[in-house]
């Protein structure tokens, strides 16, 4: 059985919760990144924050455009933009976080990905400290060699 430790990323990339909104938005698009662990100085994951989130941070519920779609005014989006730059981490991160543990399948992992709509997962240990990070990707990635070495 193929497990999650053999195909996560070690060095994760994750913010502290003080993290300036503006530095975690840099890390996100440099890094290519779909998201970010927020964890504390031991390493334990205390939220995750998504593309998704920044940018819902910024754009108007679907109800607030339905309700008045014709006077919607995008310019107010900008100003949006500008608050983000006042907030840090804590005040965006997820504070729910689906997570795996090293030992799991990587289709299992996959299939929790699958069914809550989420690109990675991060990897804890027993004390809850963040130890990596597994995505679709990653796992997509080793299904397509296994599959193309052996050829079956």
């Amino acid at each position: 059985m193929k497990q999650v430790k053999h195909y996560m990323k070690r060095k994760v990339i994750g913010v502290f919760p003080e993290t300036p909104l503006q530095e975690v938005w840099g890390l996100i698009f440099k890094k290519g990144v779909h998201g970010l662990p927020v964890m504390d100085k031991e390493s334990r994951l205390l939220g995750i924050i998504s593309e998704e989130d920044l940018l819902a941070k910024i754009y108007p519920e679907y109800s607030e455009l339905l309700e008045d779609l014709n006077h919607f005014n995008l310019s107010s989006l900008e100003k949006d933009v500008v608050k983000l730059k006042k907030l840090k981490a804590k005040d965006v991160m997820n504070r729910i976080v689906f997570t795996t543990d090293p030992e799991a399948s990587i289709f299992k992992a996959l299939s929790r990905m699958l069914m809550l709509q989420v690109r990675q997962l991060p990897v804890l240990d027993n004390k809850k400290r963040v130890i990596g990070i597994i995505s679709k990707g990653d796992i997509f990635d080793q299904i397509l060699r296994d599959y193309l070495q052996t050829g079956a």
